[in-house]
């Protein structure tokens, strides 16, 4: 159980780091195709007025950088084209980043960016920490029949679905996890992420079947307190430009002494109080970590196609 727990927590880890580049363009240049010219203002109109689909760069279509992307910018491309008003703000000229914070979006680019260099997209430590405290949750949800596993003649099932009352997170069948405390340093040197987490669960449904008895499953819940320590190893290389990338991510090694479990309770009866003991013994953590092994492989492969060729910025 409690090293499933750290297998979740790093893979919200990788997940975080996963920095979207930002891509470069031509601010007012709306339908990408390199110029900056009375189209684009018709082409703003026709994507409000009319639903034609935007070319796939909000930001581009921003022309005054108010960070909406609305009739105002339209009129203020047309007034620089022909009545001499004040130029689209930067980038313009060139191609390039907005430097303005909004909600604004680019997925696409005009062909003259296309060699242009990303923005925002190398990985420090303060890119971490960012990245941590704006996309880690404070509540995660392990999904429905997350694992099971056997121990003895027990066949345990974790966050059941198919039982009278399944337990819900966020609206969905789930079990939550409450994080109070996580945080990773980045050490490209060792080529590795050091992190450390804290949390609870409360209330952790569990389906116990016992397979020597003809009897209903038993349905526990699980409350207890966790914290540890791990590392996330990375393979990096360097291009032809000198930049540090990020090739893979490998499986999390965790530190299995620094490991705790605190306040573990069980609620459901006999059997439930009996699981309470078992939950920390190395036949339950191994069976429970097998099951979660395979399924933190696939995540793995989704998160190195996310992060695979992300440059890791210089160390000061």
């Amino acid at each position: 159980m409690r090293q499933s727990i750290l297998i979740a927590c790093a893979l919200v880890i990788l997940s975080s780091a996963s920095l979207e580049a930002q891509v470069p363009f031509v601010r007012s240049d709306a339908n990408l195709d390199g110029n900056v010219d009375i189209s684009d203002g018709v082409n703003m109109l026709n994507i409000l007025f009319i639903g034609t689909p935007s070319a796939g760069c909000d930001d581009a279509r921003d022309s005054n950088d108010d960070g909406n992307s609305d009739l105002s910018d339209a009129v203020y491309v047309f007034n620089f084209l022909f009545l001499g008003g004040s130029p689209p703000r930067d980038p313009f000229e060139d191609c390039g980043c907005d430097e303005t914070e909004d909600a604004l979006t680019c997925e696409n680019t005009s062909p003259i960016c296309a060699e242009a260099p990303p923005c925002g997209s190398c990985l420090d430590q303060s890119g971490l920490d960012a990245a941590i405290a704006e996309n880690v949750p404070p509540v995660v949800c392990v999904a429905a029949d997350a694992a099971e596993l056997a121990v003895e003649d027990l066949v345990i099932t974790v966050c059941p679905s198919a039982i009278e009352d399944p337990p819900m997170c966020e609206g969905e069948i789930g079990c939550p996890v409450g994080f109070e405390e996580i945080n990773g340093t980045l050490d490209v040197g060792a080529e590795t992420v050091r992190a450390s987490v804290a949390g609870s669960i409360e209330g952790m449904t569990l389906s116990v079947a016992n397979t020597a008895v003809a009897l209903p499953p038993a349905i526990c819940t699980i409350s207890l307190n966790f914290s540890g320590d791990f590392e996330i190893p990375f393979t990096t290389s360097t291009d032809a430009d000198g930049n540090t990338i990020l090739d893979a991510i490998l499986q999390p090694v965790f530190d299995r002494d620094s490991v705790e479990l605190t306040g573990v309770e069980a609620d459901g009866g006999f059997v439930c109080t009996l699981l309470a003991g078992l939950i920390d013994t190395p036949d339950v953590r191994d069976a429970l970590l097998d099951q979660l092994d395979a399924a933190a492989g696939e995540l793995l492969e989704d998160l190195n196609a996310q992060l695979s060729g992300q440059i890791i910025c210089p160390e000061e």
